[in-house]
């Protein structure tokens, strides 16, 4: 309804306007208009009823129930993200990965990418190279932890004498858990301090 509306008042204000440019009315013509109607207050008067017209159009227009609002769209929610170092806790927490023969796979993934996390840190702090951060992993001299150090010297994680692993499992620390934790607070010192330089 308020389209129709619109258009049919857009329309005629256009075939007004459109007569306005385009006759030319004689200079005479607005005193033969007020004789022809015998009163110049009636002409003001037809002139303001249009106006009103018009007025009362666009007021219906405008009412609330005519009126079209957009929607506002829903609200963003906040995308929820694990806790860094949440994934390394839990590979840690497991069982299986601190079973001596068990989990030798388990402890070699979590090792290169110890490995992998340490090259990246040390190519950030340090400005080199990936080759030249290898190397600084293969000497031992990335960090002052002799044992984050040897953990992380070769390849594949050391491998301590079977006796050695069995007694920190049964005393409640796995060797390895406790090789990894080192290792990564080590990583952790190193990148803080070269974040502070």
């Amino acid at each position: 309804m308020r389209d129709s509306l619109t258009r049919l008042v857009g329309a005629a204000g256009l075939v007004a306007l459109v007569v306005a440019l385009t006759t030319v009315l004689p200079a005479d013509a607005l005193d033969d208009a007020i004789a022809a109607v015998g009163n110049d207050y009636l002409v003001v008067a037809v002139v303001a009823g249009l106006g009103l017209l018009a007025a009362i159009g666009r007021f219906y227009a405008g009412r609330t129930s005519t009126i079209q609002q957009a929607t506002m769209p829903d609200p963003e929610r906040p995308v929820t993200v694990r806790p860094l170092g949440d994934e390394f806790d839990e590979s840690l927490a497991t069982t299986r990965i601190h079973v001596p023969v068990v989990g030798r796979a388990a402890r070699r993934r979590l090792h290169a990418d110890l490995r992998d996390v340490a090259i990246r840190t040390l190519c950030r702090v340090d400005h080199c190279s990936r080759a030249e951060a290898l190397a600084h992993l293969e000497r031992g001299d990335w960090t002052t932890d002799d044992d984050a150090a040897t953990f992380l010297r070769t390849d594949r994680p050391p491998q301590p004498p079977l006796t050695t692993e069995l007694a920190a499992l049964l005393r409640g620390d796995p060797w390895f858990r406790m090789q990894a934790s080192r290792t990564m607070e080590a990583l952790l010192v190193v990148s803080n301090a070269g974040g502070e330089s």
